[in-house]
């Protein structure tokens, strides 16, 4: 097939396309929003997923530049699909959601962002792509894409999104030969952005460490309080999110075994000042004990919740400790 006849037959297949660009996100979005919680669903794409059908003359022009004597199996990005995500590890739950999917078959393309091999210390930062094949004819409204038409996905970060719209806006389409300074610029930012990507994934990691210790600590903090024969009050997410965020330091020296023993030493007396509504009677004051007992200047220094400074200075004189009212 000569380009130009590539080029008639791209133009009568662009309504087609169209359709099945918009077909491959929301299999993509279906498959994602089947197997995340609602609340990570609703947080991984930061910027809603595109598509586009390649221009007839850019496509004629790669044919004719590549040399291509297939185009119709050669030139895979002849629709193209792409997600933006947060975070480098949100990329593999795109890809899973694309592996996953019966109804073509995917493999992972390795070319550089940009096709420009002269300058890659510029142009290395790439996305992941993924060229997928339709397995069989897909029939969608009016249109039927053919079987074996191809689509590429690319999976970028954020970050990623917005250094390969600048190069690809500022110098890849710029027409001339590239500056050297220019070039070292790019290169540069290339490196401190992809520092800055491994960087909020670190604090990622760290966020969901914390994250996971708290909601640790609050389900041993209703067992604990449970020894005791009572039911505890549900505390308000709010109130016990403050409480741990403001105790989080001094907490991680904390053991479970040791705030267990804590509470049993002192549980008649927790029952006995417990009211409905008040720190007594909610499974946080567990904790509340710990940190007295460890740390009770900071306890008083930094306590957030007005309302129970009363049963603070309570909490604190079972442990023969005077805080100020």
């Amino acid at each position: 097939m000569t380009p130009a006849s590539f080029g008639e037959r791209l133009d009568a297949l662009r309504p087609c396309l169209k359709e099945y660009g918009k077909y491959v996100i929301q299999t993509i979005m279906a498959s994602l929003e089947a197997t995340l919680t609602a609340e990570k669903y609703s947080q991984l794409i930061k910027v809603g997923p595109s598509f586009r059908v390649k221009d007839t003359l850019s496509a004629v022009e790669k044919i004719e530049r590549k040399a291509y004597d297939d185009p119709v199996s050669q030139l895979t990005d002849v629709l193209g699909v792409r997600f933006v995500v947060l975070l480098d590890a949100d990329i593999a739950l795109v890809e899973r959601a694309i592996v996953n999917c019966n109804a073509w078959t995917p493999r992972k393309d390795r070319s550089p962002l940009f096709e420009v091999h002269e300058n890659p210390e510029v142009f290395d930062y790439q996305s992941t792509h993924f060229i997928v094949r339709a397995n069989d004819d897909i029939k969608l409204g009016d249109f039927v894409v053919p079987r074996d038409t191809p689509c590429e996905i690319q999976i970028r970060t954020l970050v990623q999104h917005a250094y390969a719209e600048f190069v690809h806006d500022r110098v890849y389409k710029a027409g001339k030969e590239v500056p050297s300074n220019v070039r070292r610029l790019v290169a540069r930012s290339m490196a401190m952005l992809e520092s800055t990507d491994l960087i909020f994934s670190e604090a990622a990691e760290e966020l969901a460490c914390i994250n996971l210790s708290l909601a640790e600590w609050s389900a041993h903090s209703a067992k604990v309080y449970a020894t005791c024969g009572q039911l505890a009050t549900a505390v308000s997410e709010a109130e016990a999110q403050l409480f741990f965020e403001t105790f989080r330091d001094v907490l991680s020296g904390a053991h479970t075994s040791d705030v267990r023993r804590l509470f049993e030493v002192h549980s008649a007396k927790v029952i006995e000042a417990r009211e409905e509504g008040n720190m007594f009677s909610h499974p946080f004051v567990v904790l509340v004990l710990w940190v007295l007992a460890h740390h009770d200047q900071i306890a008083a220094d930094r306590w957030p919740l007005g309302k129970y400074r009363a049963d603070l200075v309570t909490a604190a004189s079972f442990l023969g400790i005077a805080l100020p009212h």
